[in-house]
């Protein structure tokens, strides 16, 4: 089932991963996936899967960092707050899904268009400061799956790296997401015109074998 959240703006939006010491974590994390994107592989970070452009999409989950990458179009400038896009309505999304047996993750990051918003151009990086990214959690009840929940986390950022869209997510919540070590990813990217496209991936633990 697909949920779309409206979130308040009460924290920055993305935080600049390159300048901030304390994220230093992230910066290696991305640095690793910048290199296997040079390469073209997604092997040796994890198993990676095809979307319907041939492209790839990549998770990882090392110790106090996960990662998660998606295949982007590459197009010289980017358009939201659309005249086609209606108010209080999500324009974009780069949204995982993670389920365990009786939990559901999503995390991502997630643009609505507020209501007399005029139509504004630029960069995929400009894009994703506009977005802002979350993690919600679902649990399931016994008639049916409760009302998803925003876990406060503060260490989530989405970044574009070498034309794709880099989720990535630190500290505490990745003992409350990835306990249970889920096997698989799922990836949607939607967009306010056209039809959502998902990929799949397995999910790779750099430490594994530490376990």
């Amino acid at each position: 089932m697909v949920l779309w959240l409206r979130l308040k703006r009460t924290t920055p939006k993305t935080i600049n991963m390159y300048s901030i010491r304390r994220y230093g974590v992230i910066k290696t994390g991305l640095l690793v996936l910048v290199c296997f994107f040079s390469l073209g592989t997604g092997t040796n970070i994890g198993a990676d899967s095809k979307d319907a452009a041939g492209q790839h999409c990549y998770a990882m989950v090392e110790n106090n960092k996960a990662l998660f990458a998606f295949p982007v179009e590459q197009q010289e400038s980017w358009s939201w707050y659309t005249k086609g896009a209606k108010d209080n309505q999500p324009e974009y999304s780069w949204e995982v899904v993670v389920q365990e047996q009786k939990r559901t993750f999503n995390l991502g990051a997630y643009l609505f268009k507020p209501s007399g918003r005029s139509e504004e151009s630029g960069s995929l990086e400009r894009l994703l400061e506009e977005m802002q990214c979350s993690v919600s959690e679902e649990e399931a009840a016994a008639e049916g799956k409760a009302a998803p929940q925003i876990l406060q986390i503060t260490g989530i950022t989405c970044t574009a790296v070498n034309q794709r869209v880099v989720i990535a997510v630190t500290g505490r919540a990745i003992a409350h997401i990835f306990s249970q070590q889920p096997k698989s990813a799922h990836f949607v990217v939607r967009r306010a015109s056209g039809r959502p496209t998902t990929c799949e991936a397995i999910i790779r633990y750099l430490d594994e074998k530490k376990r």
